[in-house]
């Protein structure tokens, strides 16, 4: 059929009504199942960019934050200190490096006057201790101090507290045997302290080669090199004047009493009593010695005098009567049975005698002889000194029986007499003391 047919079937439209009143909702239907999903679409090209949005207004200026803590100084521009400090180093180390000799000054600045006693600030090195019930510190302290007055004396001080037990400075062990070690220097004139002979002694030195001036302290022992004398001088005040009085070695077992030079001995020895002591010679002698053997004669042209050498010449007195034994002699010598005279004693062992009468003597010289000799007495008896001293020394003498009044008659560095009154043989016991050479 033909659209124009429907049309006329129809007829015209009216106009459309009133819509009528929404009717109740209805009932929801069943939810349907979803649908497939479609494939992704294309990535679509990007889009032009737009343009720059105009600028903002100015944000307010922040809060200040707090201030952090100062940076490290320089050395030199460390501030003064206000309070103590204490910096709990623990076992770390600490070193200060230089690079040339420079000070490192700990003063004591305040103004000294003619009363101030200033002293200067302490280095302390401190470590601790156990006392016996708890730990305790000991402490060692250096310091300078000054005394009072205009260029007081200055003093170091090394002080110590603390441990009860010895408390020493000891020196580096450098000591050998061929001379001292490291210690404590005095001066710049050579003075030492040290040890010596690898820690066996303690050296007071003076001398800076490997020749020293030295008085030792060895155990129980002081020595010192023979060069040294222990001098006096007059001053009690001070002892670097001239010396006048000294102590010093001589030679091995001898002391010298001088001037304070070494080896000097010009000094005398002032004592109230000696309490032992012992004599440079001692004996007997007799004024008639007898049976003295001779073991050498040389009889002088003209054989008028003999030296004779003998076991001793004691008792043999310038111009005693000697008799020659009967035996012993050299035959042919004409010494037997003689009778001479003392000329002279020229020391211990040799006396030379002079022709008196007897058999007549023979010029000449008789070794391995075993003639004897007899003083035949007087009033004198004669002691000659196996060494002769410096100087004449003291003697003692003491008769063993009455001899009369004697005395001694000739002293001298070489010898004494004794003559006394009673003539014949006499005993003498002797005693001498003095400085034999």
């Amino acid at each position: 059929m033909s659209l124009n047919a429907v049309i006329k079937q129809t007829g015209v439209q009216g106009p459309q009504g009133v819509q009528g009143p929404t009717g109740p909702t209805g009932a929801t239907g069943p939810t349907g199942s979803q649908g497939i999903t479609g494939p992704t679409g294309a990535t679509g090209s990007q889009g032009i960019t737009g343009p720059t949005g105009a600028t903002g207004p100015t944000g307010s200026q922040g809060i200040t934050g707090p201030t952090g803590a100062t940076g490290p100084s320089n050395w030199n521009a460390i501030g003064n200190a206000t309070g103590n400090l204490t910096l709990a180093n623990a076992a770390y180390t600490t070193t200060f490096n230089q690079t040339s000799a420079v000070a490192w000054l700990w003063a004591n600045t305040a103004t000294g006057t003619n009363v101030s006693v200033n002293a200067s600030p302490l280095l302390e090195l401190a470590a601790n201790y156990y006392n016996g019930s708890s730990s305790a510190q000991d402490l060692w302290t250096i310091g300078s101090s000054l005394a009072a007055g205009t260029s007081g004396a200055s003093t170091l001080v090394v002080s110590h507290t603390g441990s009860s037990g010895n408390a020493r400075i000891q020196t580096p062990n450098s000591g050998s045997s061929s001379g001292p070690g490291g210690g404590l220097a005095i001066g710049s004139g050579g003075a030492v302290i040290t040890n010596y002979l690898t820690n066996a002694s303690l050296c007071f030195c003076a001398g800076t080669s490997a020749q020293y001036d030295a008085v030792l302290v060895q155990g129980s022992r002081w020595s010192a090199t023979s060069n040294i004398a222990f001098a006096w001088v007059s001053s009690a005040s001070n002892a670097s004047g001239a010396p006048d009085t000294g102590l010093s070695r001589l030679s091995a077992n001898v002391v010298a009493v001088g001037n304070g030079n070494a080896s000097d001995t010009s000094g005398t020895l002032g004592l109230s009593r000696l309490r032992s002591y012992n004599a440079d010679m001692a004996g007997t002698v007799t004024s008639a010695p007898t049976g003295i053997v001779a073991t050498n004669v040389v009889v002088a042209v003209g054989a008028a005098t003999a030296t004779f050498t003998v076991s001793s010449t004691e008792g043999f007195t310038v111009g005693d009567t000697v008799n020659l034994g009967a035996s012993g002699w050299t035959a042919g010598s004409g010494l037997a049975s003689t009778v001479a005279t003392v000329a002279s004693v020229t020391s211990k062992t040799v006396l030379v005698l002079t022709y008196v009468s007897g058999g007549p003597w023979v010029a000449g010289t008789y070794t391995a002889q075993t003639g004897t000799l007899t003083q035949t007495g007087g009033t004198s008896v004669s002691v000659i000194y196996a060494t002769a001293y410096t100087s004449t020394p003291v003697v003692l003498v003491t008769p063993t029986s009455n001899c009369g009044a004697w005395y001694i008659s000739a002293s001298s560095t070489t010898g004494f007499t004794v003559t006394y009154a009673s003539s014949g043989t006499q005993t003498f016991n002797y005693f001498v003391v003095g400085n034999p050479s």
